[in-house]
């Protein structure tokens, strides 16, 4: 059994590898892969938002308390820019790599708890 039983292999690959992110830090944020779109609704994603698998996100407040979480689905949704074309006539598009509960205000995510803060030497 894994260490990170919520966490698939690929998504734990990811956080050690991509983001560099120590064992105790993966621990201690709670992230975990989603993949049932019901895991989402009470979080207030809404249906467009709810692509599975994905990575949720937890973030925390400045004051350390848990905050709105972000979601990273593995298949990002893109959408088009009706305001701006290409060229050729198509509508600029971007992918929306990141997903936060509909309504939310963008949040800066705050600290952990100072036992697992990092020193920079």
């Amino acid at each position: 059994m894994s260490e990170f039983p919520f966490l698939s292999e690929r998504h734990l690959a990811m956080l050690r590898q991509e983001s560099g992110l120590s064992e105790a830090i993966i621990q201690a944020r709670g992230y975990r892969t989603v993949t049932d779109e019901a895991d989402l609704i009470p979080l207030g994603f809404a249906p467009w938002q709810r692509r599975t698998p994905g990575l949720l996100l937890p973030l925390h407040t400045t004051d350390g308390r848990a905050g709105s979480p972000l979601y990273r689905p593995d298949n990002p949704r893109v959408v088009e820019n009706r305001r701006q074309k290409n060229g050729d006539g198509t509508y600029v598009q971007r992918v929306v790599k990141y997903e936060q509960p509909a309504g939310e205000a963008v949040r800066v995510d705050g600290r952990l708890p100072a036992a697992l803060s990092v020193s920079i030497g």
